[in-house]
């Protein structure tokens, strides 16, 4: 059930440009949140990379001064420990946007039903204000006493 800003303007006692104010607000209070949350996610995920790569670069270290069946003439290292190290490095190239992915979601009908939500509370809380505001308007022009009549 869609509905036109017209029509939400009109259901809520409200102006059209009432309506665009309040939905331009709650877009910019997504965007704000989605940023934080992306912000916090990215630094997450670096701190995990760089732990693997940090990691696997001792675990390397370790097999480049040891020798043995499976590890190659002394000084070689063990390759699954690099391939572990590029991948760290691949990783964090498509995480930082340098490789695209290969396809990704977004799921715009959550991210509109938020902002519509949000706006409808923002004008919900306007229209209280503005009630409690008359009746404060009100109770003040009742309760003003009445000036003695010049004599």
């Amino acid at each position: 059930m869609h509905f036109t800003r017209a029509e939400c303007a009109a259901a809520l006692g409200l102006t059209v440009n009432q309506i665009d104010d309040s939905i331009g607000h709650a877009k910019g209070l997504v965007r704000g949140q989605l940023l934080t949350t992306y912000e916090a996610r990215l630094e997450a995920e670096q701190f995990k990379l760089d732990s693997v790569e940090r990691e696997a670069w001792k675990a390397w270290r370790a097999t480049a001064d040891a020798t043995g069946p499976f590890m190659g003439p002394k000084g070689a290292g063990n390759p699954k420990y690099l391939q572990i190290i590029l991948d760290a490095h691949a990783k964090r190239a498509r995480l930082l946007g340098l490789i695209l992915p290969e396809s990704f979601e977004v799921d715009f009908a959550a991210i509109v039903d938020r902002a519509v939500e949000e706006a409808q509370a923002e004008i919900s809380q306007r229209q209280k204000a503005r009630a409690l505001e008359a009746v404060t308007v009100e109770a003040v022009i009742v309760s003003e006493p009445e000036e003695p009549a010049p004599s």
